[in-house]
């Protein structure tokens, strides 16, 4: 494992690639709180809190961990979860804190409802960098938390990934917690729907239905999971309806503005429409700046103005991909034991790549590959699985991964809804044979270029 001074190291390693692989929601709600236990070239252990938090991850993003720790560690060690005794006890304190509640007995950890989604301890409204195009974004949060179900009831917060708005929903989460608020719900819409699909196969659907009606704020991150899922938008609707006739607050998040969001329901849009609906922008070129600073000095990482500008000039697409050109400087400064200049800044963005890339969306990329292999896109996004659509759907997904913002699951959702497992497949078959494929390499380079137009 040549590169990487400690076991920690190579995990923080690992927690990037896994942060480029899914969405913003999924990531600070499944992996913030995962402690390393063991990184050797036989096995790559972690400690999670409980058994649903464990099961979640195994079930979901075993394929998408497995791919990353291959990638750090050059080899494939075996991956096991844990449940930490130490954290468990951790987050049942904090949650018995927060809610100003006696000690509790802990409820069955496949229990649905989603009882022990953590929250970011990073993502507070005070450490949201504000410029002139989320003001109103936060200004909006900030008056829920001050006059919750008052000010915009419901909230819709939208926009590209990394924009900030997981960060505002569980802000907004935090502070209502901390200031009394009673009983919020933050959970991510893949989490609802999962949960709302274990307790019909359990049979608890009433307790489902309690657990969300009772609570005194529901925000949930990635509603567009709702889309062409009918039955659990059907129920969400009525969580929903029950939850704003008894004045209490619901704040949503999206990557698209609620109109614009395939398959949803008529009277769900109504609703979500009914309140403020604030899209979030990439961030100018001072709030960049300030973003740099504010993640180099989480890190104690010493960046000079210069190397600030530079970064902020060649990085503008989200707050991920600055955070993603610290972390790297911040590796080479450690590495190289030097500190931080503008010709490392240069090297960094360019090992780092995907910082000077437009975002695409999967039709253009669909779009593109179908018109290069003289395909129809309907075809490509078919469940065919001729040699000849296979090849280009591989390619399309590839390509997908690279120059969009979307999670795995999502893509493979896009090519005739296939899970990520598929998507890591033909990302790294791909990837593989660009190297010793040099036709392939020269078709990846031509449909890049035209996509980037």
């Amino acid at each position: 494992m040549v590169g990487y001074a400690t076991a920690q190291e190579q995990w923080h390693h690992v927690l990037e690639i896994v942060e480029d692989n899914v969405s913003p929601g999924q990531f600070s709600t499944w992996f913030s709180n995962v402690e390393l236990v063991r990184f050797d070239a036989e096995t790559v252990e972690i400690g999670v809190a409980n058994r649903f938090i464990k099961e979640w991850i195994l079930g979901h993003y075993a394929d998408v961990l497995t791919s990353a720790i291959g990638q750090v560690a050059g080899a494939e060690p075996a991956l096991s979860v844990s449940i930490s005794g130490e954290m468990f006890r951790r987050m049942r304190e904090d949650q018995d804190r927060v809610f100003d509640a006696p000690p509790r007995r802990a409820a069955p950890a496949s229990a649905p409802g989603g009882e022990g989604v953590p929250l970011n301890p990073e993502f507070v409204l005070d450490r949201f960098i504000v410029g002139p195009v989320n003001r109103l974004a936060f200004a909006a949060a900030t008056a829920v938390v001050e006059r919750p179900a008052a000010a915009y009831n419901p909230l819709f917060l939208f926009g590209s990934a990394g924009l900030g708005k997981t960060h505002l929903l569980q802000g907004i989460c935090r502070a209502l917690r901390d200031s009394g608020g009673g009983k919020p719900i933050y959970m991510p819409c893949e989490a609802f729907v999962n949960s709302f699909v274990l307790a019909v196969q359990q049979g608890k659907l009433e307790r489902f239905r309690g657990h969300f009606r009772s609570a005194d704020a529901l925000i949930v991150d990635d509603i567009h999971f709702l889309a062409a899922k009918t039955r659990t938008q059907e129920e969400f609707f009525h969580t929903f309806d029950v939850l704003h006739n008894m004045g209490r607050q619901v704040v949503i998040s999206s990557d698209a503005h609620p109109r614009e969001i395939s398959s949803f329901k008529d009277k769900l849009i109504t609703r979500f429409v009914s309140g403020l609906v604030v899209e979030l922008h990439s961030p100018d070129r001072e709030t960049r700046k300030a973003i740099v600073q504010a993640k180099a000095e989480k890190r104690g990482l010493l960046i000079p103005p210069d190397t600030v500008s530079y970064i902020a000039d060649n990085v503008k697409t989200n707050v991920r991909e600055l955070e993603g050109a610290v972390a790297k400087l911040a590796a080479l400064s450690f590495l190289e034991n030097q500190s931080v200049d503008l010709e490392m800044a240069r090297r960094a963005l360019r090992h780092l790549g995907r910082g000077r890339r437009t975002r695409v969306s999967l039709a253009e990329v669909a779009e593109a590959v179908a018109e290069h292999f003289s395909l129809e896109v309907s075809r490509l996004r078919s469940r065919s699985r001729s040699r000849e659509l296979m090849t280009a759907r591989h390619i399309a997904m590839y390509l997908c991964g690279e120059l969009t913002d979307h999670s795995l699951s999502e893509i493979g959702g896009h090519y005739g809804g296939r899970n990520h497992a598929t998507v890591v497949h033909a990302k790294k078959k791909i990837g593989r044979l660009r190297e010793s494929d040099p036709e392939l390499s020269r078709t990846l380079d031509e449909l890049v270029r035209r996509l980037q137009r």
